[in-house]
This record gives C-alpha cells, sequence and structure tokens, in this order.
C-alpha cells in the first residue's frame, strides 16, 4: 500500500495521449502488455519497491485470468498513487478490466468462431484496436496526472484531513526543480 508520497529521483514520464493510443490501436492491443512493463519499471523507481519486476509484469497479460488480476492492480497502484499524491484525477480499475476483457474475448471470438472470410472480422479487430487505445490512454493519463503533481506543476486539491490548508498552487519554475537530476534522455521513453 502506497502512504507516502515519494520523492522523484527522475524527471516525470509524460506521454501524449494520442501517440499511447495510437500505438496500442495500430498493433490491435499489442502494445498494451509492453506499455504494462515499461510504466511499472517508472512505478518501480518511483515508488522504490523491489518486490516490482517489470518484465513478468508485462508477460502476465498473457495468463489467462491471472491477467485480468494483473492489470487491476496495475491500474490500482495508479489509483493510489494519484490519491497519495492528491491529483483530482482517478483511475478505476474495473473501467480498464472491462475494456481488456472486451478485447480478449474479441480476440477469442476472432480466432475461434469467426470464419476467415467473415465481412465483419475487420471491424471486429479494430474494435480490439480501439478498446486497447481507449484502456491505455485512459490509464495513461493518470499516470500524467501522477507525474504533473509530484513536479508540483499539476492540479492539487485539498483533502479533508488537510484541516483547512490550501492547494499549493502550480509551480512556473517545475523544470528547474527537476533538471538537474534528471537526463534528458529519460523524458521521451515509450
Amino acid at each position: 500500500m502506497i502512504t507516502a508520497l515519494p520523492r522523484s529521483s527522475h524527471c516525470p514520464h509524460l506521454r501524449p495521449l494520442w501517440l499511447v493510443g495510437l500505438l496500442s490501436l495500430a498493433t490491435l492491443g499489442l502494445y498494451f502488455p509492453v506499455w504494462m512493463g515499461v510504466t511499472w519499471s517508472e512505478m518501480k523507481r518511483e515508488l522504490h519497491d523491489e518486490r516490482m519486476h517489470p518484465f513478468w509484469h508485462a508477460l502476465s497479460y498473457f495468463v489467462p485470468l491471472y491477467g485480468l488480476f494483473r492489470v487491476h492492480a496495475h491500474c490500482a497502484a495508479v489509483r493510489a498513487m494519484l490519491q497519495v499524491a492528491e491529483s483530482p484525477r482517478t483511475v478505476d480499475p474495473w473501467e480498464v478490466l472491462l475494456g481488456v476483457m472486451w478485447q480478449m474475448g474479441m480476440v477469442y471470438l476472432l480466432i475461434f468462431y469467426f470464419a476467415p472470410n467473415d465481412p465483419f472480422k475487420p471491424l471486429l479487430w479494430l474494435s480490439v484496436g480501439a478498446a486497447s487505445a481507449v484502456a491505455t490512454a485512459y490509464v495513461q493519463a493518470g499516470l500524467n496526472a501522477y507525474w504533473l503533481a509530484v513536479a508540483g506543476r499539476g492540479p492539487r486539491t485539498a483533502s479533508p484531513g488537510w484541516s483547512g490548508r490550501r492547494s499549493r498552487p502550480a509551480s512556473p519554475s517545475w523544470a528547474w526543480s527537476c533538471t538537474p537530476r534528471c537526463n534528458r534522455s529519460n523524458t521521451n521513453s515509450l
């Protein structure tokens, strides 16, 4: 369980939502497990949790049923990070799970049920990619909100437990506080 906001030792890994969605759509969902591994690795560094294994986390997506639990765990970790960062944005793991189950169900039907020359097959494959694109972009939007909140640039709200303290305004010098500690090559990783 995430209880304290960790100090970032690297720059936020912001990804454009359109790019994440396009990669998921273009690969018909095969980018999603790659994205899960890469973002799990970033979360591991951020949380300093040696129990997080990005390679196995990404591969677990392909294990029937267990992969769904790992997708839920991934989204729940993002939601917990957002709560600790006091970001107004949230990620609902169950919404992502519905998209992933749609994707997996359609792949099963397309492989084992539909005839090779079925006229609806391309449209259904497109729906597989679209479900993956929406799920990936949705969770990435949460991660982007977290990175911005940690950097002091994103919106923050006061929680009831703060006893009247106001939210911290966005700092225009967020890049200066991040630049000396990070390698520019890390900011554009996909």
